[in-house]
């Protein structure tokens, strides 16, 4: 079922497939494309998706109904042959559950779209299974954190020899795991967590690196070896929400040689070539490789900002348009993303607000709701934000 769809225009259209409300990936991607008059779809369950529909960028809803893999690309099949449009759509995959579960259609995937990915599926799983993206990293001479797998409360003995904080996150992207990472500072906690979280099949264990949010360092890139191209940029995450553990709530860019040589050697290294990005964690002098993604980061919208947008050279380069030649800016820019807002955040925030509403008025911050030219979706979200402060205020009373 397609919601909102307005009539087809030159540029081949875009989908972007997503496996959940991630607002600062799908919003990036959204505005980036559609504000160039690409006519942009976004494929998922439309009773979660009400704040894309705000858009003035988003054409129309490819209602899944669901998350699932089979029935969602059965619906995108569907739309495709209904479309029957003269050039292939571009299509890009937001989220490492449908990358991991989406190779029985991966050929005939690409006999619809123009893919955004990596063209060998391969490499997009070696680099979705943390442990082997881990020993790869290892052997090209980047420092790693110690590492182990976990397969039960059982196998505790390969971590107790660690140091505490420890880390644990799903090895692969398995779709029964709902946490992203977890840091424990006593053993009965993890063990605990492990006997509770038992239908994830294989955890990976790493000692926690030491260090503040701010020392989060993020390299972003495309690189196309066919076409020759290759673009990236780099910055750093301020803050993490959750602290210590999770996605960019406050960032910035800035030009960093070394940082920028060190993912080179990792996707020269591992033979990949596509979209991507890697985090790094500095301490001690020294960079330990944290993780690697397949796909657009949520915060590529803050590279835009500094002057490589990702996403549009994505589609340019596999639709065929003309790319622009693009290289990161020295200006510092600006990321804030505001779903990523509460106590904490903004206590860390305030010290810095004066910093950011320069960046604000230079055009230097990139936020991920609010758009000076595309108001509606934050009009909806401030809504739907009095509305929940609301109800928890009279459910007290």
């Amino acid at each position: 079922m397609l919601i909102n769809s307005l009539p087809q225009v030159t540029m081949p259209p875009a989908v972007i497939w997503t496996g959940g409300p991630s607002w600062p990936g799908l919003f990036g991607c959204l505005r980036s494309l559609g504000s160039r008059g690409v006519p942009v779809f976004v494929a998922g369950p439309a009773r979660e998706l009400e704040l894309l529909q705000r858009s003035r960028f988003c054409r129309g809803i490819i209602d899944t109904g669901s998350y699932d893999i089979v029935s969602s690309w059965q619906v995108l099949s569907n739309w495709c042959k209904k479309s029957k449009r003269s050039q292939k759509p571009y299509l890009c995959i937001l989220a490492d559950s449908i990358l991991w579960n989406i190779e029985s259609v991966w050929e005939e995937l690409g006999n619809h779209f123009c893919i955004g990915h990596s063209k060998c599926y391969q490499s997009l799983r070696d680099i979705l299974d943390k442990w082997e993206m881990i020993s790869r990293v290892e052997q090209l001479g980047i420092r790693i954190p110690r590492s182990t797998l976990l397969r039960s409360p059982a196998n505790l003995e390969l971590v107790e020899a660690f140091k505490l904080p420890v880390i644990v996150k799903p090895a692969r992207p398995w779709p029964r795991c709902d946490f992203k990472a977890a840091v424990f500072s006593e053993w009965d906690r993890l063990r605990s967590f492990l006997v509770e979280n038992k239908q994830c099949s294989t955890l990976l264990a790493q000692e926690y690196v030491p260090g503040s949010d701010d020392q989060i360092y993020c390299y972003l890139f495309l690189h196309n070896h066919g076409a020759r191209t290759s673009y990236e940029w780099t910055g750093r995450k301020i803050i993490q929400f959750p602290t210590g553990q999770g996605i960019m709530a406050l960032g910035e860019t800035f030009v960093h040689e070394d940082l920028s040589r060190a993912g080179r050697m990792i996707t020269q290294g591992i033979g990949y070539e596509g979209l991507g990005g890697i985090e790094f964690k500095a301490y001690d002098g020294q960079y330990y490789f944290i993780e690697m993604s397949p796909r657009l980061e949520g915060f590529h919208g803050l590279g835009a900002k500094a002057g490589v947008d990702l996403a549009w050279l994505s589609y340019c380069l596999e639709t065929g348009y003309p790319a622009p030649d693009m290289s990161q800016k020295s200006r510092r820019c600006f990321y804030l993303d505001e779903t990523a807002l509460d106590k904490h955040t903004v206590k860390h925030l305030l010290p810095k607000s004066g910093k950011l509403l320069g960046a604000a008025l230079t055009g230097r911050l990139h936020t991920v709701i609010f758009s000076i030219d595309d108001r509606s979706p934050f009009q909806g979200f401030a809504m739907r934000k009095v509305r929940t402060a609301f109800c928890s205020v009279a459910s007290s009373v």
